[in-house]
């Protein structure tokens, strides 16, 4: 069973430590609207790379210069999007997912740095989403890290 889901039925079930118990459902609950917004992210990160995509072949067109980190943002976008996308697929069932997403949302913020910095200032959304997933994966590892043994 999903670590987010059925191991911590314990708890519901004896009504152990329900603050605990409580603390958790509510990081799970996080968990998921963290899946979420990883999904919306995907989907809009591949929606963005396409605008800049064509904005830099119109830049090539005219033979105007594109930056450098123009250039990098249009290669790393798909490969975040991606890997956001199987990361919030795996989010609630494999602590490896749940790295990857803190991962990728950081490599994600510092994209949309590059962006605002290069005139995409709508990027600053994709960072403060960024900073709101890593907060409710971190918040759920809290509660999963100082929860109380379960007795045997």
């Amino acid at each position: 069973m999903s670590e987010a889901g059925g191991q911590h039925s314990h708890y519901r079930a004896t009504g152990a430590d329900d603050g605990e118990s409580s603390r958790l459902r509510s990081a799970e609950r996080g968990l998921r609207a963290a899946r979420t917004i990883m999904c919306v992210q995907a989907v809009a990160t591949s929606g963005i790379w396409v605008v800049q995509l064509l904005k830099v072949i119109s830049r090539l067109d005219h033979n105007q210069n594109v930056p450098f980190e123009v250039w990098a943002v249009v290669v790393l976008n798909p490969v975040i999007a991606v890997v956001v996308a199987v990361a919030a697929k795996f989010l609630l069932s494999r602590p490896s997912a749940r790295s990857a997403g803190v991962v990728v949302e950081l490599v994600g913020c510092g994209g949309a740095v590059i962006s605002v910095v290069t005139g995409y200032y709508q990027a600053v959304v994709a960072f403060a989403l960024a900073v709101v997933v890593i907060v409710l994966i971190r918040k759920y590892e809290a509660a999963v890290f100082f929860r109380p043994p379960l007795a045997g």
